[in-house]
């Protein structure tokens, strides 16, 4: 049996797992385009060159103002978030009713995973309409300003006096007053409703081979887990509130940004009275999804808050997850993925014998199979390629050590202020007095581990030392019963049927992203890229070919998402930035870029990626949102960004 590529053994191999197999799709899309173009078809080379002059005459009369462009990203979010909730009511109960039809056992099961979704589906049909709704009054508003600017142009071409314009053509704020009566109701009610039917909605026993779960997420246009869309709509007024500072920043005059103003401070307002639910919900999330890759370490998670209050859900939260390593191992075999969670630390690492390998690089090499195979038939247009796929059951990432987080000291390592590896060093123990000592599952006295870098590992025992400090004593698993028996073999034997589909969409989740680029997130981190979420178009600049190529790109989840339009159903590829740097072009990129403007770029170690915007403006959102998520300042504290309802004032 082949060995399982070392995550962290070149710069090769976490650019080959992670990046190159995300974007395998992208590049064998952009090498058919480029075999069309070099068949010599004169018509198809027609054709196209027709369509870009029709939109070249486009872009030339549309619109210049601020205003406009902030729009326009409005509307794109729009239009991501309508697709989002398209996937959910209407593909989800289709799937329900195929199970139902079917009379599959997952669905007749008492956990109540069908109850929970048809009532969380009932409020998102509500939610649904009202940004129908939205988003077709958007549209209108956004081809009339438009339509107007092409008249402007038109007559000033011709020499003559252009017409006169209606100012509300050119404004948002009434509009977002118009509809926000309409669009916060069914939002705040979802938000509020989702924690105490999350659990359930995405029961374990729904991830089995004939699981309404299971049977939604292998579906062609589902690009993330269930968990990760229901949280799409509850995160809305946040997203809409920071849109609409956008849109109060670039008003076109005093009465729109009285109206944006107005705005926000409703959409503040909301999102401020909707933070709690979102947040527990968002760490029900992370627990879910961290408790499908896990065989053990989790007992006693999850176990209570089953139809729980908000207010009265103490159970474990998640801290921080990454990858440290053991210091004086061999390169590339010490690797250690830490999950830090309010009670307890989980230690993992790759299992010892050669038939169970990591669950997160265990098909590296049936990847770059699949990448190799869509680059040789360059003529189709790929849908996949989107992740790295998991490994069967057998293949789960092993628990080393469970330590309980009362009593737990963590330090820099001693001979931590030399040079080298002995700067990023910390020690972690349990007192030797501590009561919560004798449950753990025999650690060490001392384990010592190794960060990337000095500021990862001041994190690190920044939010260790914090959690111990507040640790409350570590949950039991409680005693098993029938159905949690079942619950737990359907989610331990998930990972054994998973699909190609689920394989590329767990490849995004942070867990596996940390593993690959050895890297570390917090829940802080996630909790901020919800906010930056951004659609739009975008040209990226394709090594092997001399031209840009122009794409949807959805940022969300930490990920860029590309499609050919934003009416396709599903992305081409996608590409995870925990990271990722992203910045302008160095002055060495200038042949690569061919001079033009608007251009930025991402890079982790080799991999490098350029993008360009239509405008300054659309650059400069794309180049603040990217850095806001994945460059946060993660030593500051969180106090120190104001509230929505503040900076709406």
């Amino acid at each position: 049996m082949q060995q399982p590529q070392q995550p962290q053994q070149d710069d090769e191999d976490g650019g080959r797992s992670v990046a190159s197999h995300t974007l395998g799709g992208l590049s064998s899309y952009a090498a058919s385009v480029a075999a069309t173009t070099d068949d010599g078809d004169s018509d198809a080379r027609s054709i196209a060159s027709a369509a870009s002059g029709a939109t070249s005459r486009r872009r030339r009369h549309q619109p210049k103002e601020a205003a406009y462009f902030a729009a326009k990203i409005l509307l794109a979010c729009e239009r991501q978030a309508g697709r989002d909730l398209r996937l959910l009511c209407q593909g989800l109960p289709d799937e329900m009713a195929a199970a139902a039809a079917a009379s599959e056992p997952a669905d007749t099961d008492d956990g109540g995973t069908a109850p929970a979704l048809r009532e969380l589906l009932a409020l998102l049909d509500s939610v649904r309409a009202a940004q129908q709704r939205f988003l077709s009054s958007l549209e209108q508003r956004l081809r009339a300003w438009e339509a107007a600017s092409a008249a402007v142009a038109a007559a000033l071409a011709n020499g003559q006096a252009p017409p006169p314009t209606a100012d509300d053509q050119r404004r948002l704020g009434d509009l977002l007053l118009e509809h926000l009566p309409d669009l916060l109701p069914p939002m705040r009610a979802y938000a509020q409703a989702l924690p105490g039917r999350f659990l359930q909605a995405v029961d374990p026993v729904a991830f089995s081979d004939n699981g309404i779960v299971r049977r939604f997420e292998s579906s062609r246009a589902c690009h993330l887990p269930l968990a990760c869309l229901l949280l799409g709509p509850a995160r809305r007024p946040a997203r809409l509130a920071g849109l609409c500072e956008r849109l109060l920043a670039a008003a076109a005059g005093p009465t729109d940004a009285a109206d944006c103003r107005a705005a926000l401070r409703q959409l503040a307002d909301a999102a401020e009275a909707v933070r709690p639910a979102c947040d527990r919900a968002e760490q029900l999330c992370g627990l879910v999804e961290l408790r499908r890759d896990l065989p053990s370490g989790l007992e006693g998670v999850l176990d209570d808050d089953r139809g729980g209050d908000v207010e009265g859900m103490d159970s474990a939260r998640l801290i921080r997850i990454g990858w440290l390593r053991k210091p004086g191992s061999r390169r590339g075999g010490g690797g250690r993925l830490l999950c830090l969670l309010s009670d307890r630390l989980l230690i993992l690492g790759r299992p010892s014998s050669a038939c169970s390998a990591s669950i997160f690089s265990a098909s590296a090499s049936a990847a770059s199979a699949s990448v190799a195979s869509a680059a040789a038939s360059a003529t189709s247009t790929p849908t996949g390629g989107r992740g790295v796929a998991a490994g069967s059951s057998s293949s789960l990432l092993r628990l080393r050590t469970k330590i309980p987080l009362r009593g737990l000291r963590a330090t820099e390592a001693p001979g931590g202020g030399g040079s080298g590896d002995r700067q990023c060093q910390l020690s972690l123990q349990v007192a030797a007095d501590s009561a919560e000592a004798a449950s753990a599952s025999a650690p060490p006295p001392a384990i010592v581990l190794a960060a990337r870098n000095r500021r990862q590992r001041d994190l690190w025992l920044r939010d260790l030392q914090a959690a111990a400090a507040d640790a409350p004593p570590m949950a039991s698993a409680p005693a098993p019963a029938a159905k949690a028996t079942a619950a737990a073999a359907a989610a331990a034997g998930e990972s054994a049927l998973t699909s190609e589909q689920l394989q590329q969409q767990r490849a995004l989740l942070p867990t596996r992203v940390c593993w690959h680029r050895c890297a570390s997130v917090g829940f802080a981190d996630i909790v901020r890229s919800h906010s930056c979420d951004l659609s739009g178009h975008l040209l990226r600049k394709l090594t092997s070919a001399p031209g840009w190529q122009r794409l949807w790109v959805a940022f969300s989840h930490l990920a860029l998402f590309f499609y050919k339009s934003y009416r396709d159903e599903a992305p081409m590829a996608t590409l995870p930035l925990i990271g990722y740097r992203v910045g302008p072009p160095d002055p060495s990129d200038q042949e690569l870029v061919q001079g033009k403007s608007h251009v930025f770029k991402l890079q982790w170690k080799h991999h490098r990626y350029f993008f360009r915007a239509d405008s300054e403006y659309t650059y400069n959102c794309w180049l603040e949102t990217l850095s806001d998520a994945i460059l946060p300042l993660a030593a500051e504290p969180e106090a120190t960004r104001a509230p929505l309802r503040d900076r709406a004032d």
